[in-house]
């Protein structure tokens, strides 16, 4: 089976560079969004709204992921 591998700093556009220092919080997110770079037209902007739905808005962050996490266990997708 073909592994992608996480694309370094050098290869990344200033905006996803800019999404990966804002989930180096996480190692996943950080590792996930190194591999999404091999399609970088399509993650940037689809991450930069999923990233800016977590910081802003009304409810906290950690609840916000706690009902990411709910809905994912609801749907058999495990995180």
């Amino acid at each position: 089976m073909a592994r992608l591998e996480p694309f370094d700093e050098s290869q990344l556009t200033p905006g996803m560079a800019g999404l990966v220092d804002r989930v180096q919080f996480d190692p996943a997110y950080d590792r996930g969004l190194r591999v999404f770079a091999h399609s970088q037209e399509f993650v940037e902007p689809m991450w930069t709204a999923y990233v800016d739905m977590f910081e802003g808005g009304l409810l906290d962050s950690r609840l916000k992921e706690m009902m990411r996490i709910k809905v994912a266990q609801n749907n058999d997708c495990f995180t």
